[in-house]
């Protein structure tokens, strides 16, 4: 949780250096003593109304702390309603633990504490069918905090966290869904107004916190924050799944996975994060980011406090739609982790930046609305473009205004990218081009390519120029060549038949060179089976021992 006291205990670390755990404690829990003399009040009945005396200290109201613990369930259905902050699941000594659900059929509640809990230590259910809650400027809504269990289910109505500071990870509020313990969040309809949503987040153990996990599913309903994160944290790991299907619709500036907030004191376990997007909308005006060792503060110009998050994330996009004018990044920066993998078309118009893994998985995957593609970190393993289980990736086209070089997939160190050199350019036009599995239906002579042996790349490109030479340099993928890449070939198809071109290679680097090419078109890299080379072999000597018998 990020509340107003922990953004203290951070400023405080900074400027201080302070890391000692009792310290650390005795900060964190700043924000719950300054609520010490609120009215506390317990719901002592089984299943009643939020209006009824079943209180042991009067009706919730604003100044009001109000604890459900005794497994009862409290429906709400009136106007006018406030209170100070309120538990689901733990009693008024903050350490007993229960149950506790409510049940909001209308009305209105409007919150004015600092957080308000839903499964606190214990575990406690929220049910919002219809009508509206307003969650004032500083107030954190959390489903399943501090070692405890939460679910909500929102089938209607409106909720809205407000925040005067404008919104996102620079105001006071937020909404958690698993921080430092286990939240589900199901929103199947109405609409969800969030600063900062934050799906499974994971604290500091020097002021007691744990890992959290959360789970966002989303079937309907709209979904609007400034900030969305799955899988974030400081220094103990957070666990976030976010799944969105059907009708449901999310809009947001920044949508994190795997990316920390603040900073790691003591390095932890590492961030998860994981969007599936099965269908619905998902709009982004600023920045997808996928998989990161830097928080949330580093495009503000905020540096991080302490050592990176070691992000985990990975985006499955297989319906839906995926738009707006941000940028994406897959894999932020080097100690992260970060994959996009899926089918369909992307319509986010802002910058690519590809230091990762992107996957076309089961169909196209088509990237070709980004302006720009770049590489930031350079790869040193198997990151780059992929594509699998008849799968295509489409890249934006690239404007050629003469003779030079031009890059698919805008560094060579990225696996499966590839250089062309072209010289004697007519004119300008543009230059398109995709990465494909061997089984696309776009494959020409698929049977007649496989084989020739292992396919361990293949490219299709298209000119609207005319040109007089060509050189291609590809990267190709050496853990598919699994050691046997000295005997590496590249193939052109031209002609109706895949013709062998002479090949240079650098086995260091993965690359495969061909030159004084005259066309583009589909060129594969291919590793011999163990029995072609064979058949290779006996060729060869038979030809020899028909020479000698000469």
């Amino acid at each position: 949780m990020r509340n107003q006291s922990i953004k203290h205990l951070a400023a405080l670390s900074v400027l201080f250096n302070v890391r000692g755990s009792l310290v650390l404690l005795a900060v964190a829990l700043i924000g719950r003593a300054a609520w010490g003399g609120d009215i506390l009040t317990t719901w002592t009945g089984a299943n009643g109304n939020w209006t009824d005396p079943t209180w042991d200290n009067g009706n919730p109201a604003n100044g009001y702390q109000a604890f459900i613990n005794n497994g009862g369930t409290v429906t709400l259905n009136t106007p006018g309603n406030s209170i100070g902050r309120f538990y689901l699941g733990c009693a008024s000594d903050y350490t007993t633990t229960g149950s506790g659900s409510m049940v909001m059929n209308g009305g209105d509640l409007t919150m004015y504490g600092d957080a308000e809990y839903v499964g606190y230590k214990g575990s406690g259910t929220f049910t919002l069918n219809s009508g509206t809650i307003t969650a004032m400027d500083g107030c954190e809504i959390e489903v399943g905090a501090w070692g405890g269990t939460g679910t909500a289910y929102q089938y209607g109505g409106t909720i809205n966290n407000e925040d005067a500071a404008g919104g996102g990870f620079f105001g006071d509020a937020a909404f958690y869904i698993g921080p430092y313990g286990n939240g589900t969040y199901n929103l199947v309809g109405g609409t969800l107004n969030s600063p900062w949503t934050v799906v499974g987040y994971g604290g500091n153990p020097g002021w007691g916190a744990g890992p959290g996990t959360g789970t966002f599913v989303q079937s309907g309903g709209v979904h609007n924050a400034p900030a969305l994160t799955v899988g974030g944290g400081w220094d103990n790991g957070g666990n976030g799944t976010y799944t969105l299907s059907g009708t449901g619709s999310v809009n947001v500036n920044d949508l994190y996975i795997a990316v920390m907030d603040w900073g790691r004191y003591a390095g932890g376990d590492p961030l998860v994060g994981t969007f599936n997007q099965n269908g619905g909308s998902v709009t982004v005006s600023h920045q997808l980011r996928i998989g990161s060792d830097a928080t949330t503060y580093a495009d503000a110009g905020i540096g991080a406090i302490g050592s990176g998050g070691r992000g985990n994330g990975t985006y499955n996009f297989n319906g839906g739609t995926l738009s707006g004018s941000g940028s994406m990044i897959v894999r932020y920066d080097a100690a992260a982790t970060g994959t996009f993998q899926g089918k369909g078309t992307v319509g986010l118009t802002g910058n690519l930046i590809n230091n990762g893994r992107i996957i076309a998985d089961g169909g196209t995957l088509d990237l070709s609305s980004f302006s720009a593609v770049a590489n930031t970190v350079a790869n040193t393993t198997d990151n780059g473009w992929f594509a699998r289980n008849a799968g295509q990736l489409v890249l934006p086209a690239i404007s050629v205004t003469g003779s030079g070089l031009y890059t698919w997939g805008a560094d060579p160190s990225l696996v499966n990218s590839a250089k062309l050199n072209l010289t004697g350019v007519s004119g300008p036009g543009t230059l398109t081009g995709s990465f494909l599995d061997p089984a696309n239906a776009l494959v020409p002579s698929t049977a007649d390519l496989l084989g020739l042996g292992q396919v361990v790349g293949l490219w299709d490109f298209n000119a609207t120029f005319g040109f007089s030479g060509l050189d291609a340099t590809f990267h190709y993928d050496n853990v598919l060549a699994d050691g046997k890449e000295n005997s590496l070939e590249l193939y052109e198809y031209e002609g109706g038949t895949w013709v062998e071109l002479p090949t240079i290679l650098d086995t260091v680097d993965h690359l495969a060179y061909a030159g004084d090419l005259g066309s583009v078109g589909f060129f594969a890299a291919v590793v011999p089976e163990p029995s072609t080379l064979v058949l290779c072999i006996v060729g060869l000597l038979t030809f020899l021992g028909f020479r000698g018998a000469r």
